[in-house]
């Protein structure tokens, strides 16, 4: 099975809170983007295009526009996820999974 770096944008202090955005990638396979409403998945977006290399550093911005959210990989923008939960309502950010973090910046 291919490592998995998951972050999501959450409603909640809570794991089991709403999340507005999730950002996962299956590393050789695929990215996917979702969001979940009262323990309900949404619609997946799901992208081909890798940018990401199992093993491989990598910067990851996640930028939060006043419609969608835009996701840039190696200062390269590439992925958009339009907004289904109220982008305020955000009050935790969870990076988990196979993942290493160096850094983390906000602006």
């Amino acid at each position: 099975m291919n490592p998995v770096m998951q972050v999501d944008f959450h409603t909640g202090t809570e794991v089991d809170s709403n999340i507005a955005f999730s950002f996962r990638v299956c590393f050789g396979n695929c990215v996917v983007m979702n969001s979940r409403k009262n323990g309900t998945w949404g619609e997946e977006v799901r992208s081909t295009d890798m940018l990401f290399e199992d093993g491989q550093p990598f910067d990851l911005d996640i930028l939060v526009l006043s419609d969608q959210y835009r996701v840039t990989v190696n200062s390269t923008q590439f992925y958009t996820f339009p907004h289904r939960i109220e982008r305020a309502s955000v009050r935790m950010l969870r990076v988990w999974r196979d993942v290493s973090l160096t850094s983390v910046t906000t602006p």
